[in-house]
């Protein structure tokens, strides 16, 4: 669109990086490694948890400044809204450019074609004004995905979590208590800052709050139960948001049906429901059979799915 390149890669082209500033964080955990290692028995904890800052830090700062180059870009080719969803994080820098790069379908007799497969998408009913049919799916189109923003927020939060509960060594618990703020108060990562969203987090679920500042700060590590319990909130979270997308889009179908046009050009993307929580604390009725818990977490999360299968089944 208006005749400007498409970025290479996840910054945009010709957009340079801002030179990164000095973070007062870094400076006081590049002291703290400095103090410890100038002791006869350094507290090799006190720097390795201070390196592990850092280096989370300088991630999050290009990450940040690659989501800010491709907003920008999106910005000048009138997409704000996928400007919006990747500042916010609710979708990556290329998925942004796949969705702006694809080739809007052309009108033609009557018709919309897609320009690469040439093939027919809809075609006006009969003796129905065809420019007016267009300009109407147009509108409900755009409408759609601007009232289903939100949901892609919660979707991509909680396919983080998913992932990071799978996958416990994977992932620090920071990111999971960051993608758990993102599920609750979607765009709060974008508005507040990653802390300040995760604080808020803590706040709304007083439960959790003392472990999510942990996870913050690097005071103290999740338990397991305490991501399970994470998991838990999310995949209901989701699942509610899910119900409430997927009553939307029918709406919206709905509509579509009422002034004859096509339903299935209005929404070609799927809510998929949530996955059941594999427990990361050995179940009660397990716990019963003689597994303990360091049989259990020595079980990988396929084990632990066909172990549950075989005994509900």
């Amino acid at each position: 669109m208006n005749g400007q390149p498409a970025p290479t890669g996840l910054l945009a082209q010709g957009v340079a990086p801002q030179r990164p500033r000095r973070d007062i964080g870094n400076i006081l955990d590049q002291l703290a490694i400095g103090f410890a290692g100038m002791s006869l028995r350094p507290n090799q904890g006190i720097i390795n948890l201070a390196q592990s800052r850092i280096e989370q830090r300088r991630e999050q700062q290009q990450t940040q400044q690659e989501r800010n180059a491709t907003a920008e870009w999106l910005r000048s080719q009138g997409r704000n809204d996928l400007a919006d969803g990747v500042l916010s994080g609710g979708i990556t820098g290329a998925q942004a450019m796949q969705m702006v790069q694809r080739p809007s379908p052309i009108q033609v007799d009557g018709r919309l074609i897609d320009p690469t497969t040439f093939e027919v998408l809809y075609e006006a009913p009969q003796g129905a004004g065809t420019a007016e049919s267009f300009n109407q799916l147009n509108v409900l189109r755009d409408d759609l995905r601007n009232e289903l923003s939100s949901f892609e927020i919660v979707r991509q939060g909680y396919n983080n979590i998913t992932a990071f509960y799978n996958n416990p060594n994977a992932t620090s618990d920071y990111a999971l208590a960051v993608a758990f703020a993102k599920i609750l108060d979607p765009g709060s990562v974008a508005r507040e800052g990653e802390v300040a969203a995760v604080q808020n987090a803590g706040a709304r679920v007083p439960a959790l709050g003392q472990a999510l500042r942990n996870a913050i700060t690097g005071e103290g590590s999740l338990t397991p139960q305490v991501r399970q319990q994470i998991a838990e909130l999310a995949n209901q979270i989701y699942g509610e948001r899910a119900t409430s997308a997927q009553q939307t889009v029918q709406r919206y179908s709905d509509i579509a049906t009422r002034y004859g046009l096509p339903t299935d050009l209005l929404f070609t993307g799927e809510i998929p429901s949530p996955t059941a929580v594999i427990p990361a604390v050995v179940p009660p009725d397990v716990a019963r059979l003689g597994v303990t818990q360091e049989d259990w977490d020595r079980m990988t999360i396929d084990e632990r799915r066909t172990f549950l299968e075989d005994q509900n089944g």
